[in-house]
């Protein structure tokens, strides 16, 4: 916070115009809309907007603390264009595209790059090397936020508009360029498209402070941070003094014990609002499309409300930016296998700053977070992406994450931009029973039931009144899908795909997985 005052006091006093970091020469802006400029001159200074898409020009005054803003009518697709700001000073900005702009935020799945070998990541992207290098597009334009976690809101940010090229790519989120890449090629107008993610983070990390102190339930949370705050300095010394001991272990010794991790109070990315803070709040209000979304790993360690908490960090952005239609395209989790003693579950296990410290996690947490992002459908003007199908069981950032992309480009085209496309695989409905068959009815089908590769369908269960549940057989009978076993001669609840690392396989004709579910609420 104390460099953010101090950049701010210096551009006041050299009477120069500042703009914040997402306002820049190569940058996209949305088309067709009312877009705003903004940033810090003398208070009281006039400054005059012009853009060379039109002969009219726009001037607002600086307010009391410096800030001004104006908005512009932004023309169909195209360019590129030059915007003159005029004061004491003058800026002009270059090669400035209109097209359709999305910001990808989340934690690693959607920040991982194409650029391999990267910390954290073992596994690359698919293709990884062929599709840097034919990453030559000069309409798409990518704006990367690098990690800046604060404790208090933050103005101006850090990075920098680039043409999408080999170089520039590299360290881009790989499912916010393979989308921007869909979008460019289906659409054929420029993309602008932003990344802020960060590994690691949790829901409430991307929350702003006043949705979290405004509900009860998450005191908790704040609760613990302040005083995660308070003690670390003490926490700081004893991590010190514990991370000396273990790495004056021999490699045997350390591979049987866990890695001390930093206190809780210096690891703010999964802290709460840090990251709104830090990497969403200087971008407000730039004109955006919409937003990608892929988080929740975090999160399904400890008992959170994540369908309640979604939804609302969901109404808080579109509040921030003023647009009650900002379109929400998430990603459901894949599947992990949260089972085998990996690094990262160790981690889970053994440190989390904002669960129980006896919280573990297992198939029926990382069940539930999949379960309430389904339930997150109901949001209006939001849409999910099924991965289930795509995951790795040792891996928990599953390299195929062109097809992630392409999943969430679907329900971008046909949700906002109103293309005919088959955007969603099986989602479940209703269940009847028949006998001693259960009969399981979804949404409205966009395309026929199918089941990869033509097997017999896995991946269902069934059980009785006890509860029990047992391995099921079933079978696709039109447009249900009928679930039976010997075992449960008077089935009651049926589920699906349950669990971290489940079997499944139906699908619809077009390729698209059905989303895990359950019929029961036990």
């Amino acid at each position: 916070m104390q460099v953010a005052i101090g950049l701010f006091a210096t551009a006041l006093a050299s009477a120069d115009i500042r703009l914040p970091a997402i306002i820049g020469d190569h940058m996209v802006m949305q088309q067709e809309t009312r877009a705003s400029l903004w940033g810090w001159a003398d208070p009281g200074e006039r400054i005059q907007v012009s853009a060379s898409w039109s002969p009219d020009s726009a001037t607002a005054l600086a307010g009391a603390d410096g800030r001004w803003r104006v908005d512009l009518s932004t023309p169909a697709a195209g360019g590129p264009y030059t915007i003159a700001l005029t004061g004491k000073n003058q800026l002009n900005l270059t090669d400035v595209l209109v097209g359709e702009v999305w910001l990808c935020s989340g934690q690693s799945n959607m920040q991982m790059p194409l650029k391999h070998p990267t910390p954290g990541y073992d596994v690359p992207v698919l293709n990884h090397e062929e599709e840097i290098r034919k990453a030559n597009h000069p309409d798409i334009r990518l704006f990367l936020v690098p990690y800046t976690a604060t404790d208090e809101p933050a103005d101006g940010g850090k990075g920098e508009w680039k043409r999408c090229s080999p170089d520039s790519v590299e360290r881009f989120s790989a499912i916010g360029y393979f989308f921007a890449r869909k979008l460019n090629q289906d659409l054929g107008v420029p993309v602008g498209m932003i990344a802020a993610s960060q590994g690691a983070s949790a829901l409430e990390s991307w929350t702003s402070h006043e949705v979290l102190a405004a509900h009860r339930e998450y005191a908790p949370i704040l609760e613990r941070y302040a005083k995660a705050l308070r003690d670390l300095p003490v926490a700081k010394q004893k991590y010190e003094t514990d991370i000396a001991a273990w790495k004056a272990q021999s490699p045997a010794e350390q591979a049987r014990t866990v890695q001390p991790w930093r206190p809780f109070g210096d690891y703010k990315f999964c802290a709460p609002s840090t990251l709104w803070n830090g990497m969403i709040h200087p971008l407000v209000p730039f004109a955006l499309r919409g937003v990608l979304f892929y988080q929740g790993e975090e999160n399904s360690i400890w008992t959170l409300d994540y369908e309640t908490l979604f939804e609302r960090m969901v109404q808080s952005w579109r509040e921030a930016w003023g647009n009650p239609d900002l379109f929400f395209d998430y990603a459901q989790l894949s599947s992990y296998d949260v089972n085998r003693l990996t690094p990262i579950g160790r981690y889970w296990v053994e440190w989390h700053p904002n669960g129980d410290t006896k919280a573990t996690i297992s198939d029926d947490s990382w069940a539930r977070v999949q379960e309430a992002q389904l339930k997150s459908r109901s949001i209006p003007n939001a849409g999910m992406a099924v991965t289930i199908d795509i995951g790795e069981p040792l891996n928990i950032h599953p390299p195929d994450k062109q097809e992630v992309a392409r999943r969430l480009a679907l329900n971008a085209l046909a949700k906002v931009y109103g293309k005919s496309v088959v955007y969603s695989g099986p989602i479940y409905d209703s269940m009847r029973v028949d006998g001693a068959k259960a009969v399981i009815g979804f949404e409205r089908l966009q395309s026929p039931l199918a089941a990869k590769g033509g097997r017999p369908l896995v991946g269902f269960k069934v059980a009785g009144a006890d509860r029990i549940f047992h391995q099921a057989e079933a079978r696709i009978d039109g447009d249900k899908v009928v679930v039976f076993s010997p075992d449960v001669p008077h089935p009651v609840a049926v589920r699906y795909a349950w669990g971290s690392d489940p079997e499944n396989n139906l699908i619809n004709e077009a390729g698209l997985p059905a989303s895990p579910f359950r019929t029961d609420n036990w």
